[in-house]
């Protein structure tokens, strides 16, 4: 997970009664679960690294926080409410991958798809093809990097730069 709710009633409705210390261990704890969208490995060692829990001080304080909001279970820390949240979040990524049925359908849709679920994307009209005087030099940039110039009847395209009509995309 990038991100994840964070409550702040909640939060501090079930956090008030602790430590700086513990506050930060608890913290960290579900930093670390909701990364890994899931339960903790119940390796002391491993969790004291992974929340960065180096002195005595915070190593207890991580297992005071273990044991008070977390549950183990075969061998993980598990916490239910964070389990929770986990499920909507993938709950959500799946529905946002879903395809949209109004989204554009692409040229290999039959024609018996119903109208009602096709979107047409309309193409802007392209600007009238309108002769610029003799003289005027051609602004293609050919493959060298080089202007055409070269002088001649022209005709202006979708980003109204002067063509002359002796290249194919002019």
């Amino acid at each position: 997970m990038q991100w994840y709710k964070h409550y702040l009633e909640d939060y501090d409705q079930d956090t008030i009664d602790l430590s700086f210390i513990q506050d930060a261990a608890y913290r960290r704890l579900l930093g670390a679960y909701y990364r890994r969208e899931g339960p903790l490995q119940s390796d002391l060692k491993l969790l004291y690294r992974l929340v960065h829990a180096h002195s005595r001080h915070e190593q207890e304080a991580v297992r005071t926080m273990l044991a008070r909001y977390f549950v183990l279970l075969d061998g993980h820390f598990t916490n239910t409410r964070a389990d929770e949240e986990i499920k909507q979040y993938q709950a959500q990524c799946v529905a946002n991958r879903r395809p949209n049925r109004q989204r554009i359908v692409n040229d290999s849709t039959p024609e018996s798809t119903p109208r009602t679920e096709r979107v047409e994307r309309a193409e802007p009209p392209l600007p009238p093809t309108t002769a610029k005087p003799n003289g005027s030099a051609c602004q293609h940039v050919m493959g060298n990097g080089q202007q055409c110039g070269m002088p001649g009847v022209h005709q202006i395209d979708r980003s109204n730069r002067w063509y002359c009509r002796n290249h194919p995309d002019g």
